[in-house]
């Protein structure tokens, strides 16, 4: 989904210059609000980056009677 409201966005992009450059001011503003709703799409979808140090090492502890993750 964020790939295409991206993809999307991109193209909006493309449009308003388009029409910056044509000099038709009503046509870039509905295409540069189209672009900002994309954008907004996109911030909202995208996944949140968290900063944990947590090790991504681990392997599962088989003791016979239960079996646990162990990270190191």
């Amino acid at each position: 989904m964020g790939a295409f409201f991206g993809f999307t966005a991109f193209i909006l992009a493309l449009f308003a210059i388009g029409a910056v450059v044509e000099e038709n001011l009503r046509k870039a503003a509905m295409f540069g609000a189209a672009f900002a709703v994309c954008c907004v799409i996109v911030m909202m979808g995208t996944p949140k980056l968290t900063t944990s140090f947590a090790s991504t090492e681990c392997h599962t502890d088989w003791d016979g009677f239960s079996n646990g993750d162990v990270c190191d």
